[in-house]
């Protein structure tokens, strides 16, 4: 890479560069937020992901971010890696450079994307700002899902359209489900009141 061209992506960037990289969707700091590349890697069996390292208060507190190329929006160079510029040369400062364990990694991964896949799942396709609300209410009690416009609670209760009722799924009408079915009800009813 030349100093004149600014990288395209941070598989550009070499390691241990200091970069500026603005996300997709957004950051806090609109300008983006800096990072030192540590290392590319293949931690989801697929390419494209970076480890970047922020440091903390002092060279043991570090925030490592795993990244995927197609989470950047833009990347700019702030300081090219082994260069001896910078502030905090010596013990603790730029030439630090943690350990990060890949199975850790890998499993920190893991858990984000479920966690991801768990907070997404909570989003209903096609359905009304009403019905997502009234499902957000009664997920905060009772574990829901989506089935198509369908609220289903403990996978014994559906409400459906136009999410007025909830009523037991199927011919199950034991004394479990009837109690469940009461509760939800109250929730229910609860949700569309704060509307």
């Amino acid at each position: 890479m030349t100093s004149n061209q600014p990288p395209q992506t941070l598989a550009d960037v070499p390691l241990d560069a200091s970069v500026r990289v603005k996300f997709h969707g957004g950051e806090a700091d609109a300008g983006g937020v800096e990072f030192t590349k540590y290392a590319d890697g293949k931690f989801d069996d697929s390419d494209g992901t970076r480890v970047l390292v922020k440091e903390g208060a002092n060279r043991f507190h570090l925030n490592v971010r795993i990244v995927k190329d197609g989470w950047v929006e833009g990347v700019e160079v702030v300081r090219e890696g082994g260069d001896g510029e910078g502030e905090g040369e010596g013990e603790g400062g730029a030439d630090y450079t943690p350990v990060v364990d890949p199975e850790r990694t890998q499993l920190r991964l893991q858990k984000a994307v479920r966690m991801a896949e768990y907070e997404a799942a909570k989003i209903g396709t096609d359905v009304s700002e009403e019905a997502q609300a009234i499902f957000n209410v009664i997920s905060k009690t009772l574990p829901c899902a989506w089935e198509g416009k369908t609220i289903v609670v403990m996978d014994e209760v559906e409400i459906g359209e136009p999410y007025a009722e909830a009523v037991g799924r199927g011919d199950q009408s034991t004394h479990h489900v009837e109690a469940l079915v009461g509760r939800v009800g109250k929730l229910l009813g609860e949700a569309r009141k704060g509307l």
